[in-house]
């Protein structure tokens, strides 16, 4: 297998995936390579409407709204975390459980999701307890929905991952996100206020349900049997457990802006913050739900996987800075143009956490591989290391009262991750030297800089469009990034 691997190489059709094309695949490399660029513009049509929608709802409902709903955000979060408990990804995972295994898995699932929803009703109370307003008890009660179905919805989502029917995952992505999308926008018009964010939620998530389940042959067992849990329950406990963990590293710094600077506060926050995440989750969602299933046909033969990983990686990494170049210098023009000048408050912010960019991008697919390789135990290790730092880091900034400092702390502890993250992964998981895996990356601080300062230099030119400024910047830095991709021949891990 590894021949065959290199003697594609050498004859010069090498693809980003290139662990895709080991002979013993179910589907040929061609039908691959397409359902993966398929996968890739459904992504970013997707990004494109939800990018429009929160431009245009950003303009109809204040900071205070989007802060309401974003600090209950924080919970539904945690009960969607809860509600999976590993089992999608153990599905993906594990390719001995028969089809009754999964069934039986569909329906436990049924079950613990309507516990779910009831408990998180009156868990509600709670929470309109913890930041002193009744109206989270209405919103919870509401979003316990959107809980329900994205509960329900981990089984068929991971048969369909398993599957790799990710045409039909791009499809299905494309629409739910453009009929929810809708539905937020006219009822905001019609002024229900944040509720038009609540419906946008549970309307995006049922839909998500009804056309996974659809495209799957779930069927509900009558009698309950726990043996299929037995054979998932080693890789999923430590899967959850991480999850349980980063949530905590993820929504603490939302949890307490929300808590000690009002809702006001959180709404600048978290716009700042999600708007970073955009490329951060965006670029590596086309890979990540391809990487495992894939790549868990080969866990038993780390070379391949380091391999090719290191393949990918590398594509992250160049597209990684040239991104992170681009909104470090242009926070204040993104922020307005998607936002408009309301939002001004939230430019520094972004800015700050623009800088932990290329360190997400290129860290974001570690736990696809943790999974692929099934060393899920050692991720939930590498959590329990960073985590503690992270919490710390935003209890510490949370004093200063100002979100730039929340800001900080998140950035910091992001970057802290990335070293704790591929230390262990690259020592521990693939046993490897992680110095020598470090040189992979020797030539993006060079690329950075000469992104950056070829911005600063164009900013000689005055132009009052903020939309003139990123296109112009984009076309500016763009260009010069493809030269300094080719002279110093870094090119060459993009082509195709």
């Amino acid at each position: 297998m590894i021949k065959d691997l290199e003697f594609l190489r050498k004859k010069g059709k090498d693809w980003a995936l290139g662990f895709l094309v080991a002979p013993d695949c179910k589907m040929n490399r061609k039908n691959i390579k397409t359902q993966t660029i398929f996968v890739f513009f459904s992504k970013y049509i997707s990004v494109f409407i939800i990018l429009v929608v929160n431009a245009v709802l950003a303009r109809i409902l204040s900071p205070e709204e989007f802060g309401i709903v974003a600090a209950i955000s924080v919970f539904i979060t945690f009960f969607n975390i809860v509600a999976d408990i590993g089992i999608g990804s153990a599905i993906v995972q594990n390719r001995e459980l028969s089809q009754n295994d999964v069934d039986m898995l569909f329906t436990l699932t049924l079950y613990f999701s309507m516990f779910l929803t009831v408990f998180f009703i009156i868990f509600s109370f709670g929470i309109a307890g913890f930041y002193g307003n009744d109206v989270y008890i209405r919103i919870g009660a509401a979003l316990s929905l959107s809980l329900f179905f994205n509960a329900l919805n981990t089984v068929p989502n991971a048969v369909l991952m398993k599957n790799e029917k990710f045409v039909s995952v791009g499809i299905r992505t494309i629409t739910s996100n453009l009929f929810s999308g809708l539905c937020a926008i006219y009822f905001a018009l019609r002024g229900v206020g944040y509720y038009s964010l609540v419906i946008q939620s549970v309307c995006c998530s049922a839909m998500i349900f009804i056309w996974n389940f659809s495209n799957t042959r779930l069927r509900i067992r009558k009698k309950i049997d726990f043996s299929c849990v037995k054979k998932v329950k080693d890789f999923s406990v430590y899967w959850f457990g991480f999850n349980v963990f980063n949530y905590f590293a993820r929504n603490v710094d939302n949890l307490l802006t929300g808590k000690f600077l009002g809702a006001t506060a959180l709404g600048y926050y978290d716009k700042a913050y999600k708007l970073m995440l955009y490329p951060v989750q965006n670029l590596t969602y086309v890979l990540n739900p391809i990487l495992h299933p894939i790549l868990a046909k080969y866990q038993t033969d780390l070379k391949i996987v380091y391999r090719n990983y290191v393949k990918v990686l590398k594509i992250l990494s160049i597209i990684g800075i040239y991104i992170e170049a681009f909104c470090l210098f242009n926070g204040r023009e993104i922020i307005f143009v998607i936002f408009g000048k309301q939002w001004e408050n939230a430019i520094q912010a972004f800015k700050i956490l623009s800088i932990s960019i290329w360190f997400q991008i290129t860290n974001s697919s570690t736990g696809a591989i943790y999974a692929s390789i099934n060393k899920t135990k050692l991720m939930l290790k590498s959590g329990m290391i960073y985590i503690p730092i992270q919490i710390l880091l935003v209890i510490i900034a949370i004093g200063r009262k100002r979100i730039e400092a929340i800001a900080v702390a998140a950035a910091t502890g992001l970057i802290i991750k990335f070293f704790i993250d591929y230390i262990i992964l690259i020592k521990r998981g693939f046993k490897y030297s992680f110095v020598k895996f470090l040189e992979n990356f020797k030539m993006e601080p060079v690329l950075f800089i000469v992104c950056y300062c070829s911005m600063i230099v164009g900013r000689r030119i005055e132009i009052e469009s903020n939309i003139i400024v990123l296109i112009y910047n984009l076309v500016l830095s763009g260009s010069t990034f493809v030269i300094a991709l080719l002279v110093t021949r870094q090119i060459k891990y993009l082509k195709i």
